[in-house]
């Protein structure tokens, strides 16, 4: 009776164990059932998806390539213009193409107005009274709108590479400022004379950080004598040719030492140039007080247009300079050689025309400094 009953009991056990893994499975099967896509999505989105290019121009012969490839261009076009258009009041036009750049055209610097010399030729005023700043000055005429504004690209001669980009992208009205530390500046000064452009010399002056930043071994410092000075700009002179005036680089420190820079002044004066200051407020005071009491023609810039180069930035910083031009009459910007602000420089040039302002080489500037004879 006893045995009956425990075999009773087991087989009630193993009845109801067995039922509870059949009812277990059957509920696993029918989940699955149910959401089996469901599952497989979320996974798959979560396992990185790794796509092999495949190289059309091999897989296919020559004329079904070209065919295939004519036939997705065709599509890009037509989804192009389906898509809508953009009304963002802030984009900049697309800029104008420039004509192939030809390098064998090289402008010769005129004879009667340069001066051999231990560091090489030398600007000079001629003996009938033409100056370099006046010779070599790109003549804009008289369709002008009445604001001018004028951009000083500087730093550029270090670089062929970005000498090029210059040349086959910014406006012929930008003038050009050159290291004098490097290379074939002769030849990147009569590229650009030849392509249209004015150019600067620049000139490495002691900064007020000095030597921290150091502007070189061929630089004006405070502690030189005025003929050493003299001297060692001679070498920065006679780097290039074709140019109408100088620029210092770094230099707010011998900029605003007045006894210092008068006889800089004098002596580019005697030869023939124009001066730019970029250097600070202080320096420029200074220096346009003595270029005004000696007749040197003189400009000074009112902005740096790339002290941040993100491109809203230097957007912002053109404004500036638009908006003192429409106030005084005109305005002078000074940016780097670097690309992204070469390019903002083109598309924003492209603007100006509707806005009743005239882009102009610094000569321009400078002849309203001075009286003219």
């Amino acid at each position: 009776m006893f045995r009956q009953f425990i075999a009773t009991v087991v087989s009630a056990v193993y009845f109801l164990f067995g039922a509870g893994i059949f009812l277990g499975l059957a509920v696993v099967v029918g989940w699955i059932a149910l959401n089996a896509n469901d599952t497989v999505s979320r996974r798959t989105l979560q396992v990185p998806t790794y796509v092999t290019p495949i190289d059309l121009s091999v897989a296919l012969s020559t004329e079904d390539f070209d065919k295939t490839t004519a036939r997705l261009l065709g599509s890009i076009n037509k989804i192009s213009e389906e898509l809508p258009k953009s009304h963002d009041a802030g984009a900049l036009p697309a800029a104008p193409t420039k004509p192939a750049l030809n390098l064998n055209e090289v402008a010769r610097p005129k004879p009667e107005l340069m001066e051999n010399s231990p560091q090489g030729p030398l600007p000079k005023v001629s003996d009938k009274g033409l100056t370099a700043w006046r010779a070599y000055s790109r003549s804009v005429g008289d369709n002008i709108a009445p604001n001018l504004v004028t951009v000083i690209v500087q730093d550029l001669g270090l670089s062929e590479k970005v000498f090029m980009e210059a040349m086959n992208h910014l406006p012929r009205t930008v003038t050009l400022a050159f290291n004098p530390y490097g290379r074939d500046i002769d030849r990147f000064t009569g590229i650009a004379r030849a392509q249209g452009f004015e150019t600067l010399m620049g000139i490495p002056m002691q900064p007020s950080d000095f030597p921290q930043r150091d502007p070189g071994s061929r630089s004006l410092l405070t502690d030189n004598t005025t003929e050493q000075n003299i001297e060692i700009m001679k070498w920065s002179l006679g780097r290039g040719a074709s140019y109408v005036g100088v620029l210092p680089i770094m230099g707010d420190a011998f900029t605003q030492t007045g006894w210092r820079m008068a006889p800089i002044l004098n002596e580019i004066n005697r030869r023939g140039l124009l001066f730019v200051d970029g250097t600070t407020p202080q320096g420029i005071a200074t220096t346009r007080d003595l270029a005004v009491r000696g007749g040197l023609p003189f400009v000074g810039v009112d902005i740096v247009l790339d002290q941040s180069l993100a491109t809203k930035d230097i957007e912002a910083a053109l404004q500036q300079l638009e908006q003192q031009a429409l106030k005084v009459g005109s305005a002078v910007g000074i940016i780097g050689s670097y690309p992204n602000s070469m390019l903002v420089l083109e598309r924003w040039e492209a603007t100006l025309a509707m806005k009743n302002i005239s882009l102009v080489p610094v000569s321009v500037i400078a002849a309203r400094s001075i009286k003219e004879k």
